[in-house]
């Protein structure tokens, strides 16, 4: 009888444990449903999109701009996990027109401020590793786009000739070089 009851407490109290860790896990984040990421991602980026799929774990969309087609990949939440410049397309050249109206297609005169502009798309991933080879010299060893609430960014670890390690950060969106990190571990 002893026995049986030292059982039910060490059953209960585990059942217990588990139950609690369940619920003190963190949230789960809500995700998003396909039009709340059609909107971001034209609020974001602007274009036309081909097609939205859902997955397991976020979304998949088809973007085209006027500077060529993409793929994003999205978590439920709506961040970047992933974009690739599927087809890549010319921009058009304005045609010389001095008398038309300003911020015309076609005129030479620059349009007046206040016009709104669609946000760039991102650099691709080849872009972005040219530009932080432009900092530090050496081999690519991995390459990473991630986002936080100031926009999206690649990070980009380079190791050295002289086997030294560098992390750079680049805007994903302007180019611009964030920030140079070296890892100075020393494993002598």
């Amino acid at each position: 009888m002893r026995w049986l009851l030292v059982g039910l407490l060490v059953l209960f109290l585990t059942a217990t444990a588990g139950i609690l860790l369940l619920q003190s896990g963190s949230e789960p984040v809500r995700q998003l449903s396909e039009s709340e990421i059609r909107d971001q991602v034209l609020g974001q980026y602007g274009g036309e999109i081909r097609e939205v799929q859902s997955l397991r774990e976020g979304y998949q969309v088809t973007l085209e701009s006027e500077l060529g087609v993409y793929e994003l990949l999205l978590g439920g939440a709506g961040e970047a996990r992933r974009i690739l410049r599927l087809e890549a397309f010319e921009p058009p050249e304005p045609v010389p027109n001095p008398g038309g109206e300003p911020g015309q297609p076609g005129t030479d005169q620059p349009e007046e401020p206040g016009g709104e502009e669609p946000p760039p798309l991102p650099l691709t991933e080849e872009e972005a590793i040219k530009i932080a080879l432009g900092q530090v010299l050496g081999k690519v060893e991995d390459v990473e786009l991630r986002s936080n609430d100031n926009g999206i960014y690649y990070l980009i670890e380079i190791e050295t000739p002289e086997e030294r390690e560098a992390v750079i950060q680049v805007n994903a969106i302007t180019g611009t070089v964030i920030s140079v990190i070296w890892d100075d571990d020393d494993d002598t």
